[in-house]
Protein backbone atom coordinates (compact mmCIF):
# COMPACT_ATOMS: atom_id res chain seq x y z
CA UNK A 1 0.00 0.00 0.00
CA UNK A 2 1.22 3.77 -0.42
CA UNK A 3 2.75 5.37 2.06
CA UNK A 4 3.65 2.15 4.15
CA UNK A 5 7.83 2.34 4.94
CA UNK A 6 9.67 -1.08 4.70
CA UNK A 7 10.14 -3.19 7.53
CA UNK A 8 13.32 -2.21 9.10
CA UNK A 9 14.82 -5.15 11.81
CA UNK A 10 15.63 -3.50 14.92
CA UNK A 11 19.93 -3.19 15.30
CA UNK A 12 19.62 -4.07 19.23
CA UNK A 13 19.02 -7.77 18.01
CA UNK A 14 21.92 -7.99 16.51
CA UNK A 15 23.86 -9.83 19.67
CA UNK A 16 28.07 -9.90 20.21
CA UNK A 17 27.97 -13.44 19.14
CA UNK A 18 27.12 -12.27 16.09
CA UNK A 19 29.53 -8.88 15.56
CA UNK A 20 32.05 -11.76 16.52
CA UNK A 21 31.32 -14.03 13.97
CA UNK A 22 31.17 -11.21 11.04
CA UNK A 23 34.65 -9.66 12.72
CA UNK A 24 36.30 -13.35 12.43
CA UNK A 25 35.21 -13.99 8.94
CA UNK A 26 36.04 -10.38 7.49
CA UNK A 27 39.62 -11.30 9.44
CA UNK A 28 39.79 -14.27 7.74
CA UNK A 29 38.84 -13.22 4.24
CA UNK A 30 41.31 -10.17 4.41
CA UNK A 31 44.00 -12.74 5.27
CA UNK A 32 43.42 -15.03 2.44
CA UNK A 33 43.72 -11.86 0.62
CA UNK A 34 46.98 -10.15 2.10
CA UNK A 35 49.60 -10.73 -0.34
CA UNK A 36 53.16 -12.15 0.44
CA UNK A 37 56.01 -11.93 -1.75
CA UNK A 38 59.75 -11.58 -2.34
CA UNK A 39 61.95 -10.48 -4.90
CA UNK A 40 66.00 -11.20 -4.47
CA UNK A 41 68.78 -10.25 -6.69
CA UNK A 42 72.17 -10.02 -6.58
CA UNK A 43 75.05 -6.87 -5.62
CA UNK A 44 78.46 -8.94 -7.05
CA UNK A 45 79.27 -9.78 -10.95
CA UNK A 46 80.18 -12.95 -10.90
CA UNK A 47 81.45 -15.51 -13.81
CA UNK A 48 79.09 -17.91 -15.07
CA UNK A 49 79.84 -21.42 -15.76
CA UNK A 50 77.71 -24.84 -16.43
CA UNK A 51 75.08 -24.63 -13.77
CA UNK A 52 75.68 -22.11 -12.12
CA UNK A 53 73.71 -21.36 -8.51
CA UNK A 54 73.29 -17.56 -8.11
CA UNK A 55 74.10 -16.75 -4.83
CA UNK A 56 70.96 -14.12 -4.03
CA UNK A 57 72.59 -11.90 -1.44
CA UNK A 58 70.05 -9.19 -1.71
CA UNK A 59 66.17 -8.53 -0.46
CA UNK A 60 64.63 -5.18 -3.14
CA UNK A 61 61.14 -6.27 -1.90
CA UNK A 62 59.30 -8.53 0.63
CA UNK A 63 56.73 -8.35 2.85
CA UNK A 64 58.38 -9.31 6.06
CA UNK A 65 57.94 -13.05 5.49
CA UNK A 66 60.89 -14.49 3.30
CA UNK A 67 64.58 -14.34 4.03
CA UNK A 68 67.43 -15.58 2.19
CA UNK A 69 69.34 -19.01 2.82
CA UNK A 70 72.11 -20.96 0.93
CA UNK A 71 71.49 -18.07 -1.85
CA UNK A 72 67.96 -18.37 -2.74
CA UNK A 73 64.40 -17.89 -1.16
CA UNK A 74 63.52 -19.64 2.16
CA UNK A 75 59.47 -20.35 2.46
CA UNK A 76 57.96 -19.42 5.46
CA UNK A 77 55.27 -21.97 7.22
CA UNK A 78 51.96 -21.56 5.94
CA UNK A 79 52.41 -21.77 2.18
CA UNK A 80 51.90 -24.36 -0.15
CA UNK A 81 51.78 -23.16 -3.22
CA UNK A 82 54.14 -20.07 -4.90
CA UNK A 83 54.09 -18.65 -7.86
CA UNK A 84 57.82 -18.22 -8.94
CA UNK A 85 59.51 -16.14 -11.85
CA UNK A 86 62.89 -15.11 -12.49
CA UNK A 87 65.41 -13.46 -14.62
CA UNK A 88 69.57 -13.43 -15.61
CA UNK A 89 71.56 -11.28 -17.84
CA UNK A 90 74.89 -11.76 -18.88
CA UNK A 91 77.66 -9.14 -19.99
CA UNK A 92 81.02 -10.23 -21.98
CA UNK A 93 78.81 -13.27 -23.55
CA UNK A 94 81.17 -14.78 -25.89
CA UNK A 95 78.35 -15.22 -28.64
CA UNK A 96 78.58 -17.43 -31.45
CA UNK A 97 76.86 -20.81 -30.85
CA UNK A 98 76.87 -20.58 -27.36
CA UNK A 99 73.68 -20.15 -24.46
CA UNK A 100 72.11 -19.14 -21.37
CA UNK A 101 69.75 -21.12 -20.13
CA UNK A 102 67.96 -19.85 -16.86
CA UNK A 103 66.54 -22.44 -14.52
CA UNK A 104 64.35 -22.26 -11.15
CA UNK A 105 64.88 -24.72 -8.46
CA UNK A 106 62.90 -26.14 -5.33
CA UNK A 107 65.52 -27.56 -2.78
CA UNK A 108 63.80 -29.66 -0.28
CA UNK A 109 66.40 -30.86 2.04
CA UNK A 110 69.09 -32.83 -0.27
CA UNK A 111 67.25 -32.55 -3.31
CA UNK A 112 67.14 -30.39 -6.05
CA UNK A 113 64.09 -30.60 -7.78
CA UNK A 114 63.98 -28.64 -11.29
CA UNK A 115 60.61 -26.13 -11.53
CA UNK A 116 61.15 -24.19 -14.86
CA UNK A 117 63.61 -22.60 -17.44
CA UNK A 118 64.01 -21.01 -20.31
CA UNK A 119 67.07 -21.21 -22.71
CA UNK A 120 68.62 -18.29 -25.01
CA UNK A 121 71.18 -17.80 -27.66
CA UNK A 122 72.80 -15.25 -28.92
CA UNK A 123 75.61 -13.95 -31.08
CA UNK A 124 75.86 -10.83 -29.07
CA UNK A 125 78.39 -9.72 -25.76
CA UNK A 126 75.10 -9.37 -23.88
CA UNK A 127 72.01 -11.69 -23.54
CA UNK A 128 68.87 -11.91 -21.30
CA UNK A 129 66.80 -15.21 -20.58
CA UNK A 130 63.59 -14.89 -18.23
CA UNK A 131 61.55 -17.62 -16.86
CA UNK A 132 57.96 -16.58 -16.80
CA UNK A 133 55.54 -16.92 -14.00
CA UNK A 134 54.90 -20.70 -12.97
CA UNK A 135 53.40 -22.48 -10.39
CA UNK A 136 54.88 -24.90 -7.76
CA UNK A 137 53.83 -26.53 -4.45
CA UNK A 138 55.93 -26.12 -1.43
CA UNK A 139 56.31 -26.50 1.97
CA UNK A 140 58.39 -24.87 4.91
CA UNK A 141 61.93 -24.88 4.47
CA UNK A 142 62.21 -25.81 0.65
CA UNK A 143 64.51 -23.14 -0.71
CA UNK A 144 63.66 -21.27 -4.21
CA UNK A 145 66.78 -21.16 -6.21
CA UNK A 146 68.15 -19.02 -9.72
CA UNK A 147 70.23 -20.80 -11.47
CA UNK A 148 72.48 -19.55 -14.82
CA UNK A 149 73.69 -22.21 -16.97
CA UNK A 150 76.20 -20.42 -19.67
CA UNK A 151 79.15 -23.53 -20.48
CA UNK A 152 81.20 -20.95 -22.33
CA UNK A 153 81.33 -17.87 -19.58
CA UNK A 154 79.97 -14.48 -19.48
CA UNK A 155 79.22 -12.09 -16.20
CA UNK A 156 75.94 -11.81 -14.51
CA UNK A 157 75.01 -8.41 -14.22
CA UNK A 158 73.57 -7.54 -10.85
CA UNK A 159 70.48 -5.66 -8.84
CA UNK A 160 66.77 -6.13 -9.68
CA UNK A 161 66.90 -4.88 -13.04
CA UNK A 162 68.96 -7.12 -14.10
CA UNK A 163 69.09 -10.44 -12.23
CA UNK A 164 66.08 -11.61 -9.98
CA UNK A 165 63.78 -13.90 -8.51
CA UNK A 166 60.49 -13.36 -7.40
CA UNK A 167 58.54 -15.53 -5.26
CA UNK A 168 54.70 -14.76 -4.73
CA UNK A 169 52.41 -16.89 -1.94
CA UNK A 170 49.48 -18.16 -3.84
CA UNK A 171 47.90 -20.13 -0.93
Amino acid sequence: AMGTQPSIPDVNKVTDSDMNEIKSVVNNNASEITPMYCRATITTEPTVTTNYYVTLNNIGINTGEFTLENGGIKIPSGINHVRISGSVFLNNFPGGQNYLWTKIYRKRGSTDDFISGVINNSTNTFISSAVPEVITNVQEGDIIRLMADSPNGGKIRAYATNTWLMVEKVD
